[in-house]
């Protein structure tokens, strides 16, 4: 028996061909703008557990127009029952160059077969100039269902 094993003929996700998986994408985003940066589909027979998620923005040039601000959100999308959910939302509205955040998340949840998980960017209409550099990034383990 595996240390840490139940008395079970399942063994636990990490002794089932574990594979480690990891998406980023950047992009500068400005208004009227909506662009799915990273997306990773869960492969058949398999099963995934998500630890890792961040969203950084980065002010390239400086947003102009009022009430103007880029957003970047997760999303996923659940296969059996093709339910759409937000589980994480970040708003940037700094103006000046080189203003920055980070937003580390460390979720815990496991997606299978056929699941997406996505990064999704948007600037409002109310941007008049400038853009910013959005990133989305995630890590995890994938392993045999």
């Amino acid at each position: 028996m595996k240390l840490g094993s139940l008395a079970s003929a399942r063994p636990n996700y990490y002794d089932r061909n574990p594979i480690t998986i990891a998406g980023a994408n950047s992009q500068n985003i400005t208004g009227n703008t909506v662009t799915t940066l990273t997306m990773y589909t869960v492969p058949a027979s398999k099963k995934s557990i998500i630890s890792l998620m961040s969203t950084e923005f980065y002010a390239t040039a400086a947003l102009t127009g009022a009430g103007a601000y880029v957003a970047g959100y997760w999303q996923v999308t659940i296969a059996s029952t093709a339910a759409t959910s937000n589980i994480m939302y970040a708003r940037f509205a700094k103006t000046a160059i080189g203003d920055e955040q980070f937003h580390p998340f460390s979720p815990s949840f496991c997606l299978n077969a056929g699941d997406i998980l996505k990064f999704v960017a948007s600037g409002v209409a109310a941007i008049t100039g400038g853009n910013i550099n959005i990133l989305g990034s995630f890590g995890g383990t994938e392993f045999d269902a």
